[in-house]
């Protein structure tokens, strides 16, 4: 079997905040074929290295990740504030890192949650509250100074978090993971982000009827080549899930002007339009171009 066409997608996922969305995945206009995806991402658990065994792999622990060197090389006597603080600092890193991801997909959950018709029963959720909990696990772990009770708190404190990602994953999965309603929340969420970061491109020029007979064609140009060349538009944020050949980047994205032509005889002027404008230095570059 030949294959007649192919789509390539980048996902840009955040540990932190996960990944939820609904796209429609568009292939050539000859065959007319086309489906649509939802993808969700969470991260769920951080497993220490350990536990892996692969090979030309040199073996840690999580002992020797917190304080630096192996069990065997030190003892609680030889414990000094700079490696406990190290220690500390690297058990609260990865407690924020599970507990946020913990927090998004938590967010989201009660967010799909009040989107379920009134003739479905709603499970039970119990929210959790993550910056208190991230405080009480560091918390905790300050109040000891012994190596082993350190290393035993900060495994417990990691299996805890994980294990409650997973949970929570499970629930969201088993209410939402092929509920329809998934499909029209998400679907109108992607389609918004991309028709904003496609408004980014489009302006309108008002300008005078007198203009009508003169040819404008190279102030179009150096709109367009302003607009290419500023740094504000070489930095539009990605969409979370995007196809170079239908989302385009910051070289093939279309520029488009609308002109509004006015009876009275006024000076030509660009006006940027945003779904969500901002003020930026990159807006003097338009001033070049507005009395011409």
């Amino acid at each position: 079997m030949q294959s007649l066409c192919s789509r390539s997608y980048k996902l840009h996922f955040n540990p932190r905040l996960g990944l939820h969305t609904h796209v429609p995945i568009l292939f050539d206009y000859f065959h007319l074929s086309a489906l649509t995806a939802t993808i969700h991402g969470s991260l769920l658990c951080l497993i220490p290295p350990y536990v892996f065994d692969r090979p030309n792999v040199r073996r840690t622990s999580l002992f020797s990740f917190l304080f630096g060197q192996d069990l065997s090389q030190i003892t609680t006597d030889q414990l000094n504030p700079t490696l406990l603080d190290r220690a500390y600092h690297l058990h609260n890193n990865i407690c924020e890192i599970l507990l946020s991801s913990y927090e998004s997909l938590q967010d989201f959950y009660e967010k799909m949650l009040q989107h379920l018709p009134t003739h479905e029963q709603k499970p039970i959720h119990h929210h959790q509250n993550c910056r208190q909990r991230l405080k009480e696990l560091s918390d905790k772990l300050k109040t000891t100074d012994d190596i082993h009770s350190i290393d035993n708190l900060a495994h417990a404190h990691i299996a805890q978090c994980s294990a409650e990602n997973i949970m929570l994953w499970c629930q969201f999965i088993q209410t939402f993971g092929l509920h329809e309603i998934t499909a029209i929340v998400l679907a109108k969420d992607y389609h918004f982000k991309r028709v904003k970061r496609l408004s980014e491109g489009f302006f309108l020029r008002e300008t005078s009827r007198i203009n009508l007979l003169i040819n404008e064609g190279d102030l179009f140009n150096d709109i367009h080549e302003l607009v290419r060349n500023s740094s504000y538009y070489s930095r539009l944020p990605h969409l979370p899930i995007e196809c170079n050949e239908l989302d385009g980047v910051s070289d093939t994205l279309p520029i488009l002007i609308e002109e509004i032509y006015s009876p009275n005889e006024q000076p030509s002027t660009t006006i940027i339009s945003s779904l969500n404008p901002t003020n930026n230095n990159d807006n003097t570059v338009f001033q070049r171009v507005q009395n011409r």
